[in-house]
């Protein structure tokens, strides 16, 4: 038998992914760790993002940590498409 810890009323944490578009973001997945399969989805679609030449980025605050894998506990994961330069 399974106990839960949490206190009454608490909610799982859901984290999100976005493309980041003119208008603002657009939603991509949300997941959290207690349902494994929004989780396995939000990878799947990381990855799809990944492959189709997105980058990704881990936003907490103020500071944005590139990443390759879905990091399970951010509340926000960015995609956007690589800036040109020169």
């Amino acid at each position: 038998m399974c106990v839960s810890t949490r206190p009454t009323g608490y909610a799982a944490a859901m984290g999100k992914l976005v493309r980041r578009v003119l208008e603002g973001y657009q939603p991509v997945a949300e997941w959290s760790v207690d349902d494994p399969s929004s989780l396995e989805r939000a990878r799947v679609l990381l990855q799809d993002e990944l492959d189709a030449g997105y980058t990704a980025v881990r936003a907490d605050g103020d500071a944005n940590e590139p990443v390759t894998e879905l990091p399970t506990d951010a509340a926000m994961v960015i995609l956007t498409m690589p800036m040109g330069g020169g």
